[in-house]
């Protein structure tokens, strides 16, 4: 009987892993109060678990983000050869074409060397490949790619009182996995506002960086606003709005992965307000 309550809690834990599959590695083993070597080694496999699911989910983004990103310059260049080789143009009508072509192959070039390294990257493992990255470049730089899209994207930018330190505007990231969260962010705003003008605002206080992702449009449900960050959850109510409910999943995880925290604000038909704060340690 002694034996069979020592053993109890190994049961109880073997039975819990048992419920594990493909399609709940979000599930976590309950660690209990006593820290003895049960409670040690619930928790050093829930930490196995958490790694486990950051990178099946990478896996799954990686597939949706290389569709996704992949498919634009693809398409320019196939439109605009086509366009250019439906007639005979002057010399400097083809060279304007191929300026175009190498412009969006250098893009392509960029776009798959990112997904690489977001192929390879680790969520939880990975923080020997850090880099010191300026969030307030970064933002400019995505303010561009965005608005050389097409006309119907307008990110506006708004930078208040930066300092001329740089290191209080620098964070310590994987550049490429940072920038898809920040971008994640913007893109569900455009989505959600039927792609009004979404404003990305930056300002560096005394408790650190702060990122505010705003847009006009369809707000969320208070009994939502909980779930947004769930994977594969989506509030979408048009066609239009559909996605695969893992964009702002993935941002949470990276952002929380490099100890910034994102919350989020949002009226009925007013619009929402997504905050990023990274603290200063």
């Amino acid at each position: 009987m002694d034996c069979q309550k020592i053993l109890l809690p190994l049961d109880l834990f073997i039975d819990q892993v048992k419920l594990i599959k493909s399609n709940n590695l979000h599930f976590r083993v309950k660690e209990g109060t006593n820290k003895d070597e049960i409670h040690l080694l619930a928790q050093n496999f829930n930490n196995l678990m958490e790694h486990l699911e950051q990178s099946f989910i990478l896996q799954k983004t990686f597939v949706a983000n290389a569709s996704h990103e992949l498919r634009t310059p693809i398409t320019r260049m196939i439109i605009g050869t086509e366009i250019t080789l439906s007639q005979d143009r002057s010399k400097e009508e083809y060279q304007k074409a191929l300026s175009s072509v190498l412009e969006d192959s250098e893009k392509l070039e960029n776009i798959i060397s990112s997904l690489l390294k977001l192929a390879q990257a680790d969520l939880e493992y990975g923080s020997s490949n850090l880099q010191k990255v300026r969030i307030d470049e970064m933002i400019w730089s995505l303010q561009q790619e965005w608005n050389k899209k097409t006309d119907k994207y307008q990110l506006l930018v708004e930078v208040k009182d930066l300092p001329m330190d740089e290191d209080l505007l620098s964070i310590a990231c994987n550049p490429t996995l940072l920038q898809i969260a920040i971008d994640n962010l913007i893109s569900n705003a455009f989505k959600f506002s039927d792609n009004q003008p979404v404003k990305c605002t930056l300002e560096v206080e005394d408790d650190g960086i702060h990122i505010l992702i705003t847009d006009t449009g369809v707000g969320i449900e208070p009994a939502d606003a909980d779930n947004v960050f769930k994977p594969f959850y989506s509030s979408s109510t048009k066609a239009e709005h559909a996605g695969s409910g893992m964009g702002l999943y993935m941002a949470h995880k990276i952002i929380t992965l490099y100890r910034g925290n994102i919350t989020v604000k949002s009226q009925k038909d007013q619009g929402t307000t997504f905050h990023v704060h990274f603290p200063r340690f």
